[in-house]
This record gives C-alpha cells, sequence and structure tokens, in this order.
C-alpha cells in the first residue's frame, strides 16, 4: 500500500478521539462557553484549527443550547462503544459481521455480534482532521482504485486492504444504491474470504414486492445462523427494534416539524446523528440523543423559533448534502439566513416496526430497508424520487433547490436534466453543484460556498 499505516491504525485513532469527546461532553456547559471563545478561530478553514473544527461544528459551534450538548454527549458515548467494540473484537480474535452502510444494523446486534460498516473511514476521521479522509482514498487510488468510484466504497476498499475492519464471518450487502457499491462489496468479500449474503430489493413497491423482499430478509437471517453459527434471538431483536423505533420516530417528528415557518431545526442535527444510526442504530444512547433533538426542536417549534440564532430568510431543499463539509450549513444559516427543512440524508421516514411477532418484526425490517437514506430513492424507477421533491415543494414551501451531484453517484448524475425540469415545473431556482460529498480534492469548501453565494445573489434571493 502507498499509505503504510499500522493495522487498526485508523481505528485506534477514531476509537481514542470518541473517547476523549466522550468525557468532555460530559461538562456541557463548560463545553458551552469553550465552543463560543473559540469560534471567531474556527469560522475560516486554515492550518490550526484543522484537527479540531469537525468536532466543533459538530458540537454546535456555540449555537445550540446547553441541552443540545447535554443530547450530543449519549451520541459521542455510543459511538466510542461502536469503536471500541471493533477493537475487543480484533483483541479477542472474534468475528464480526461487515454489513453494508444502507442497511441497519439491528439484526446483527441481535444475534450477539458486532456490526461493523467498512464504510466508516468516509464517516468519522474528519473528526481528526480533514486531511485524513482524502489520504485514505488517495492511498487506495494509487493502488488501482478507479478515482470515480464512490468514496464511501473507495474508503470500505480501503480499510480492508489497510487492515483496519476487525476480521468478518460473512457480509451483508444489497442491489442499491447503485453500481458502486455492489463492485466494492465483491472486492470486500474476495479480501476477507468470506460468505456473501446479497439482498435484492425490489424495483416496484406493490404488495407483491414487499412479500417478495420480505422473503428475502428472512433468507438473510437463515444465511447469518448458518455463516456465523449463531442463532437469532427473537426477543433481543425485538428490544433492539423497539429502540430503533423510538429514535426514528422522534426524529421522524422533527422533520415534520420542519414544515413550519421558521424551520425549527438545523440541518445539522440530523446530519450529525445520520452516521451514528448508520452503524448502531437500536442502541439506547442513540434514541435518547435523538430524544434531545426532538425536544430542542418542538420547543423551537412551540415558540415559532428557527433552528439557529438567525432569522430565517431562505428555505432550501437540499439533495445530498456534503457531509465533510459540514461547516457550510452553519454558513448558510449566519450569512443568509438560509435554512435546510428537507434533505436526501437526514429526512426521515422510516415507518415504525411492528414487533409482535418473529414475522411482522421480519416484515417490518424489510420495509426499513426499502425507506433508509439512498434505499427509498434509487431502488427504482425516478419516479420514487422526484415524487418526494413534489411533496417537500407541497409540503415545506421552500425557496429553492441545491442538489450535490456526488461524484460516485451515477444514478444521480443521469437525473440532472430531469432535475432542472423538476424545478422548472415548480417555479423554483435550482443550484446543482458538482462536488464529492466526502472528499474536499473534487470540490474545496471554499468552492462549495463561492458557488452558494452567487446562486442566492443571482437568483434574488439575497442582495
Amino acid at each position: 500500500m502507498a499509505e503504510k499505516v499500522k493495522d487498526y491504525e485508523y481505528t485506534k485513532m477514531v476509537a481514542k478521539k470518541f473517547a476523549q469527546l466522550a468525557f468532555m461532553a460530559r461538562f456541557p456547559r463548560l463545553n458551552l462557553l469553550a465552543l463560543k471563545i473559540m469560534s471567531p478561530l474556527m469560522r475560516k478553514q486554515t492550518w490550526y484549527n484543522d484537527p479540531f473544527r469537525y468536532a466543533w461544528v459538530g458540537s454546535g459551534e456555540g449555537r445550540k443550547p446547553v441541552t443540545y450538548l447535554k443530547g450530543l454527549r449519549w451520541g459521542i458515548e455510543a459511538m466510542a462503544e461502536y469503536m471500541q467494540s471493533h477493537l475487543d473484537a480484533v483483541l479477542n480474535n472474534e468475528p464480526t459481521v461487515w454489513i453494508e452502510w444502507d442497511i441497519s444494523p439491528e439484526v446483527i446486534m441481535a444475534l450477539g455480534m458486532t456490526p461493523v460498516t467498512p464504510e466508516w473511514p468516509v464517516l468519522f476521521p474528519n473528526a481528526k482532521g480533514s486531511h485524513y479522509v482524502p489520504d485514505i482514498l488517495q492511498a487506495i487510488e494509487v493502488e488501482g482504485v478507479t478515482e470515480d468510484l464512490c468514496s464511501a466504497s473507495k474508503a470500505a476498499i480501503a480499510g480492508t486492504l489497510m487492515k483496519q475492519l476487525p476480521r468478518p464471518a460473512a457480509i451483508i450487502t444489497s442491489t442499491q444504491p447503485c453500481d458502486s457499491v455492489q463492485s466494492a462489496y465483491q472486492v470486500l468479500a474476495r479480501e476477507a474470504g468470506v460468505p456473501m449474503f446479497c439482498l435484492d430489493l425490489p424495483y416496484h413497491r406493490q404488495e407483491e414486492d414487499f412479500l417478495y423482499f420480505t422473503e428475502n430478509v428472512r433468507h438473510m437471517i437463515s444465511f447469518l445462523e448458518e455463516t456465523t453459527g449463531k442463532k437469532m434471538d427473537y426477543n433481543r431483536l425485538r428490544s433492539v427494534l423497539e429502540e430503533s423505533n423510538k429514535t426514528n420516530q422522534y426524529l421522524s417528528e422533527v422533520c415534520e416539524m420542519n414544515r413550519a415557518i421558521p424551520c425549527p431545526s438545523s440541518l445539522l442535527d440530523l446530519l450529525i446523528i445520520w452516521p451514528f444510526n448508520v452503524c448502531y442504530l437500536g442502541n439506547p444512547k442513540l434514541t435518547e440523543f435523538a430524544r434531545y433533538i426532538y425536544e430542542d426542536t418542538k420547543r423551537r417549534y412551540k415558540e415559532c423559533l428557527p433552528g439557529g440564532p438567525d432569522p430565517e430568510k431562505i428555505r432550501v431543499v437540499w439533495h445530498d448534502p456534503p457531509i465533510a463539509f459540514m461547516p457550510v450549513i452553519s454558513w448558510m444559516e449566519k450569512t443568509f439566513g438560509a435554512y435546510v427543512v428537507a434533505d436526501m440524508v437526514g429526512y426521515n421516514t422510516i415507518p415504525r416496526i411492528d414487533t409482535t411477532d418473529k414475522e411482522t418484526m421480519t416484515r417490518g425490517l424489510a420495509t426499513q430497508y426499502m425507506n433508509l437514506t439512498m434505499g427509498r430513492h434509487f431502488h427504482g424507477t425516478a419516479d420514487l424520487f422526484l415524487g418526494e421533491q413534489d411533496r417537500f415543494v407541497a409540503e415545506y414551501n421552500p425557496d429553492c433547490f441545491i442538489f450535490s451531484l456526488h461524484r460516485g453517484c451515477k444514478q444521480s448524475w443521469a437525473m440532472k436534466n430531469i432535475l432542472k425540469q423538476k424545478a422548472k415545473e415548480h417555479g423554483l431556482p435550482i443550484l446543482i453543484i458538482e462536488t464529492d460529498i466526502f472528499d474536499y480534492r473534487y470540490k474545496t469548501e471554499q468552492q462549495i460556498k463561492d458557488q452558494i453565494e452567487d446562486f442566492f445573489i443571482s437568483s434574488g434571493l439575497s442582495a
């Protein structure tokens, strides 16, 4: 490998970072004071603040109330446990299950095994500095992985070849959302030398499609039992799914309240908890974090307050916001009063899972997989995605669209002109940003800000 790193070096680094943050999160009032003091030095990206800036944004930049920091503590503690479970699996030589990031991990947790999301190297290393993710991706590109593969898929391959992921007993993937995932997971299975099960999401959403996919999920559970030697504990699964139900209900309520004017939450709330849920949905600590987000949003909703300290002036629907560039979100709120009222990543429409018995839970899991981020958009016709945009216009009263065409999302690029036509139908201005939502080598934070500023001004949304 071009990037010479020790086995599990990135894993240990991220685990240590979360452990440190978990300790600091015990002192929310002190943290809020520190965030307010350091914020003037953090707003502009430069060399001295790079190791801290991502964590600063995730902690609210001193713009969120102390109650948010109290809730964030639970999320950070959950992720500290998650990363430590990877290291424990290595130390104890215990097999894990690798599970694609667009499939929630409750089944693995119910088996009593450690879920590993191979894509985590693009989700968390930014907390240690913005250069870490590009370093990982560049290392794997030198080895011959094509640059236009999704950076999340590249990171999964890098994590495998650079030995940052604990040993799996099996791998679970799916036929969606894209070719990048399907090709990358073949590499993962080959390198790990373990069996892989691929969930086959149906093209449509008729009753026969749900019946087909429910049977597919049932086969996945049987595959895991046979491959891992573990027996599914459906009582444990019920407990995990009930936590998932609570988490999703809180976040769904937040998304519903965002229809109000002004929008009572910031997209940062939903973007922060999203990768946590990708890896560890069903953990009670994430339920508690979601509850704090919900309670703060509910307070703002009742008091007719926007999701940040700045007045709302522009309402934005944003497809695929750039996760590695979260400072852009707060910059939009502060500079233009622009709040994202609905998006593709953080927007939650996951229905409640009926935990009555084994059959209802299996059906519920199938329905949930079809409604997770990306899964609800790209397993069928373009009408599924375009219909969501119609609903956003009808219910959220946006002033404009922003679409980030992530370099690896070929299915999104294929709809570029269709998206422009959809915006024209609604009489709304649209900005299409060609970017990589994890990698600043393709487009920098400042370049993204410049495009957004020009768009707001040229479309008459801002002076």
